[in-house]
C-alpha cells in the first residue's frame, strides 16, 4: 500500500464509521422514516446511497467495472447493512491500494460525478477518489443533519449510548 492511496483508504473508514455512528442507537421505526420533504430520504436510504454510489463511482472508475459483487438485493435491517458495508470497505481497501502513488495522476474513463446520470470522460485516479469522497460525506452531512432533528425532537438519544458499538470500531 503506498502512502497517498492508504490515506484514502483510512477516509473511507472514517465515513463508514460515521455512518454508523449515527444509526447505532435508533429505533427501527425511526431508520426508514423520511420526511416530509420532496426529496427526502430516510437514515437507511441515504446510508444504502453511500454504498451504491461509492460502489459506482470507485468500481467503475478504478478497475471499469459497472457492477461488482457485494451488489446484492435490498436489505431490510441495520445488521444486513453493517454487512454490506463490511464488504464494500474491504473491496474499497483491495483496489484502492493496487494504484501507487505514482499512478493517482494517471487519467481513466471515469464518472463526472457519482450523481445519477453518470457520464463519462477522462479524470485523473485522484479526482475520482477525491469527487467520490466529497459526494459520500455530502450523504453523511445528511444522515447527521437528520440524525440532529430527529434527536431535537426527542425520538432518539442526542448520544451514542454507552457500551455500544458497531463492528466498524
Amino acid at each position: 500500500m503506498s502512502t497517498h492511496t492508504g490515506a484514502f483508504g483510512v477516509v473511507f473508514d472514517r465515513l463508514a464509521h460515521e455512518v454508523f455512528e449515527q444509526l447505532h442507537g435508533v429505533p427501527e421505526r425511526l431508520l426508514c422514516w423520511t420526511p416530509s420533504l420532496t426529496e427526502g430520504a430516510s437514515l437507511f436510504t441515504l446510508a444504502i446511497q453511500i454504498l451504491e454510489e461509492g460502489e459506482r463511482s470507485i468500481f467503475k472508475g478504478l478497475e471499469g467495472k459497472a457492477t461488482h459483487p457485494t451488489d446484492s438485493p435490498r436489505f431490510e435491517t441495520l445488521a444486513e447493512l453493517l454487512t454490506r458495508y463490511e464488504l464494500w470497505l474491504a473491496r474499497v481497501h483491495e483496489v484502492v491500494n493496487q494504484v501507487p502513488d505514482a499512478a493517482l495522476d494517471h487519467i481513466i474513463m471515469g464518472p463526472h460525478h457519482v450523481q445519477v446520470p453518470i457520464t463519462e470522460e477522462e479524470i485523473a485516479i485522484a479526482d475520482c477518489l477525491l469527487i467520490t469522497l466529497g459526494r459520500l460525506w455530502s450523504l453523511v452531512d445528511e444522515i447527521q443533519f437528520l440524525h440532529g432533528f430527529l434527536a431535537e425532537k426527542n425520538q432518539i438519544s442526542k448520544h451514542k449510548l454507552i457500551g455500544q458499538s458497531s463492528k466498524l470500531d
